[in-house]
């Protein structure tokens, strides 16, 4: 009984289905890992974007400015957990990916990248902005109330565009922004990418490996069995 137990945890674990689960699994983590710097860049953002939320923080007050400075430094600081955790969440993707270079998956993941990414100027912009912090210097973050009352939290852009290093798409990006480049915005839209893209690996892996799973499930019901009739 116990070689036959041993038998199927070794069939288990040398089956295609099982290296798809952990790939998958190890691919979801990282996912996870960027999902929290999303959530945390966009929390730390609400308080400064909410008029009562930085009045009880004190911020834009004029006595005690230091809390302010504080506050948009936490700002950057998030903003590069965020940046980093795109670039190492792209960087795993594209090595999982490379598992599947025979496959139609393969032509179909280039194809949206291209499309989505690649081609994409908020994508560029993000990209360089990471590349900008990581190896140029911290951007200015600021804080103010605009004409209709609300709060924003912003870069400039003519302080960004005094770095050489944009290429053609992330230039065009920023010469289509306002002076003001609002943190939330671009952040927010760049997550609904990844999101999106990520859904759509998740989909893609699974439909390929759907035989390879089956036969996995099958496996683990037998050893479940033959454990429970011991």
């Amino acid at each position: 009984m116990h070689s036959e137990i041993q038998r199927l945890r070794e069939k288990i674990e040398n089956s295609e289905g099982y290296k798809c689960i952990a790939r998958m699994n190890y691919h979801n983590n990282c996912i996870l890992v960027f999902i929290g710097n999303c959530k945390d860049l966009a929390e730390k953002l609400s308080v400064g974007e909410n008029l009562a939320e930085a009045m009880n923080h004190g911020l834009m007050d004029q006595e005690n400015s230091s809390l302010t400075s504080e506050y948009l430094l936490e700002i950057i600081r998030y903003l590069h957990n965020f940046l980093a955790s795109a670039n190492m969440l792209v960087d795993i993707t594209r090595k999982i990916i490379k598992k599947y270079s025979n496959t139609k998956i393969y032509t179909q993941y280039q194809e949206k990248i291209n499309m989505d990414f690649v081609n994409d100027e908020l994508s560029n912009f993000t990209k360089r902005l990471r590349n900008y912090i990581l190896h140029y210097g911290l951007p200015s973050a600021s804080i103010k109330i605009d004409e209709d009352g609300n709060m924003n939290i912003f870069l400039r852009k003519d302080e960004l565009l005094e770095w050489p290093g944009w290429n053609a798409k992330s230039r065009k990006y920023l010469e289509t922004c306002s002076e003001e480049i609002r943190i939330s915005e671009f952040a927010k839209f760049y997550t609904i990418k990844v999101d999106n893209l990520n859904q759509w690996i998740n989909q893609k892996i699974k439909e390929y490996h759907s035989n390879d799973l089956a036969e996995l499930y099958q496996l683990q019901e037998q050893l479940h069995n033959r454990i429970n009739h011991q």
